[in-house]
């Protein structure tokens, strides 16, 4: 996908802000509402761009939100456009922190915050288990995709072992399948010509 002048600055800054403002639970509950408006609604990128984005931004270390933010916005419009991205994204977050700050200091009383944490963790679980079904629905449609998931699955939650690392070994493993199918690819092409 080329960068795209008949998107503005302004407009990147203004969508990410907007989802900034109304995207709760984390970075992982907001790939979902990033893909509804970027992919979906704006037509921004094709939602191939977005996922390999969005397994792109799980390998640098911070949020993963403002990593999505930063590729939707670069990918419009270079460089300028992520930190654009970024800061509409984060911008909400920040001020509505200050006032709740505020409101605590005021209240001097936490006790109401703590149910409300509690009442919004499963809500929270829910929004991830749906982006992460609407995500293996719409990637994963052949046999050995379904089996690397379950194996990642075993990796993390069994065996404990620590997520960036099967990520690395997810890389390693599609490199390795990819150099195979090519020259496999390369070999029946010279086999045809023969």
């Amino acid at each position: 996908m080329s960068k795209s002048p008949d998107v503005s600055y302004f407009d990147i800054f203004k969508l990410f802000f907007k989802i900034g403002t109304v995207g709760f639970g984390g970075g992982p509950a907001l790939i979902s509402i990033i893909q509804q408006e970027v992919v979906d609604k704006k037509k921004w990128l094709e939602i191939d761009d977005y996922l390999h984005g969005v397994a792109i931004s799980l390998i640098p270390p911070g949020s993963i939100m403002v990593n999505i933010a930063f590729f939707c916005g670069h990918m419009k419009r270079g460089f300028w456009g992520g930190v654009l991205a970024v800061f509409g994204i984060l911008l909400p977050s920040f001020f509505l922190m200050i006032v709740l700050a505020m409101l605590l200091l005021a209240l001097e009383s936490v006790n109401f915050s703590n149910s409300a944490v509690k009442g919004m963790a499963p809500a929270v679980v829910g929004v991830l288990v749906a982006v992460v079904l609407k995500m293996a629905c719409e990637r994963i449609d052949k046999w050995w995709g379904i089996l690397f998931m379950v194996l990642t699955l075993l990796l993390i939650f069994y065996m404990k072992t620590p997520p960036f690392l099967t990520i690395f070994l997810a890389i390693a493993i599609g490199a390795a399948g990819w150099h195979f199918v090519e020259k496999k690819r390369i070999r029946d092409t010279v086999v045809k010509k023969d």
